[in-house]
């Protein structure tokens, strides 16, 4: 197994948290934070794994547990914790999330991840403090310099 790491560059940080700000908003429209205090925007994670059953769909995790889902082809919804989330994503956010994957998964000027790998990413997450792709046994991370 191999890993590499890279600074986390700020186009992929803002497509990241462009993801994480959708998904905060889906969450205060269903009153989650209001009702669940110990929900807070800076533990959200996204995550996709391409072996899941639902393999178009981004989760939204806090702390390990999957608050919500949002399907990258169709801009659909779902959540698994009963929360009043409504089930479909405006035109506008949709653009807004397809740009960001296209951001996140941009390596330099002209190539994306998966030449990088020289095969497809089969998981990939991120956080406000880094995004982290695998693609077998190999791993590439962009992170966040620790503050000293």
């Amino acid at each position: 197994m191999s890993t590499k790491t890279k600074p986390y560059f700020k186009y992929k940080q803002k497509a990241v948290q462009s993801i994480l700000d959708l998904a905060w908003k889906l969450l205060t429209e269903a009153n989650v934070p209001t009702k669940h205090s110990n929900i807070v925007k800076t533990e959200l994670e996204v995550y996709y794994n391409s072996s899941d059953m639902r393999a178009d769909w981004l989760q939204i995790k806090w702390r390990g547990f999957t608050l919500l889902g949002i399907n990258k082809e169709s801009g659909e919804v779902s959540n698994t914790s009963n929360f009043a989330i409504r089930n479909q994503l405006t035109n506008e956010e949709w653009n807004s999330l397809s740009k960001a994957i296209k951001d996140i998964f941009r390596y330099g000027d002209s190539k994306a991840v998966a030449w990088y790998f020289q095969s497809p990413v089969e998981e990939w997450f991120g956080s406000e403090l880094e995004v982290t792709f695998r693609s077998g046994n190999n791993w590439l991370r962009y992170a966040k310099a620790k503050e000293s």
